[in-house]
């Protein structure tokens, strides 16, 4: 841990013992950051009354403040590894996020548990056993130190967005899809979250088959009623069969159409009489029309 924290130099060792005895002793200890040497630091009382208890205080202080003194660079290096590991640990333990009243408790989860959605904010946050409405982007924004909690919220966060963006996830998750998600790329989902989800959110599964039948019923009267209406407006084959015979009968006699010919002015010819008259039909449809009567009442070679 020393080699994390080197010290190079007396005012290093200075600035080190400084943090460390001051954490301690701060009622002995020089409070103003200007020039530290080790021979400003300890700040010795006024009155030196042996019997007093701050002067036993200070004893403590003192030798407290020697020991530290007598360590080698390389062990204070270490000493101050720890001493700022002790310091983070106790900033988290102490967060504002991280106290009971942040934390989901039984009537938070029994709360989420019964919604309908989850946003991905409030997901993340019950996720990691917190209330969302303690941990939450506009809380977050307001820090100015970010405890460990705020950086797993982060990376959870990144990961589902990008879920989202893959249609994975939606803006808004029904609670169980959103535990299946996580458990699917190795989240950890709190037991008594998972627990609570799973329980309120079990389908009934006679209603939804009940909900299914009555809904394949309407589809089914939905699809009867459009194939009586496709009936109504369609005509038969027989009447099919007749308008054809009377296309290629008029072509034939009227415009001296050959329906073998491979290229014809017939086409033409009725298109131009037709938008005389102002009805527009192009040539395509025309040629299909001409071509399907051929096809279903003349030979198919020329006698």
């Amino acid at each position: 841990m020393g080699k994390d924290h080197p010290i190079k130099s007396e005012k290093d060792r200075a600035s080190h013992i400084w943090r460390i005895f001051g954490e301690k002793y701060p009622q002995f200890c020089i409070s103003n950051y200007g020039t530290i040497t080790l021979d400003n630091i300890l700040i010795t009382p006024s009155k030196k009354d042996g019997g007093s208890s701050d002067y036993s205080e200070f004893l403590k202080a003192k030798g407290y403040f020697e020991e530290l003194v007598k360590l080698t660079f390389n062990e204070l290096g270490v000493r101050y590894s720890e001493f700022l590991e002790e310091q983070e640990r106790a900033f988290n333990e102490l967060h504002p996020l991280n106290v009971k009243s942040a934390l989901a408790s039984d009537s938070v989860i029994d709360m989420y548990s019964k919604m309908a959605l989850w946003t991905i904010d409030e997901a993340v946050a019950l996720i990691l056993d917190r209330s969302p409405s303690m941990l939450n982007k506009k809380n977050i924004s307001k820090l100015s130190r970010q405890p460990k909690i705020v950086s797993k919220y982060n990376v959870i966060s990144i990961i589902a967005d990008r879920a989202r963006l893959a249609h994975k996830l939606s803006a808004f998750n029904p609670p169980d899809k959103f535990l299946d998600w996580a458990e699917s790329v190795e989240i950890e989902v709190p037991a008594k979250l998972d627990q609570a989800v799973r329980s309120k959110q079990k389908v009934n599964w006679k209603k939804r088959c009940d909900e299914l039948g009555k809904e394949l019923e309407q589809a089914k009267a939905e699809i009867d009623h459009l194939k009586a209406k496709k009936q109504e407006t369609s005509i038969s084959e027989r009447e099919r069969e007749s308008l054809l015979k009377m296309i290629l009968g008029i072509a034939m006699e009227q415009y001296d159409h050959d329906p073998y010919a491979a290229r014809t002015e017939t086409v033409k010819n009725i298109e131009s009489d037709l938008t005389t008259h102002g009805l527009k039909l192009d040539q395509d449809t025309i040629r299909k029309y001409l071509h399907q009567a051929k096809d279903r009442f003349l030979p198919t070679e020329p006698d």
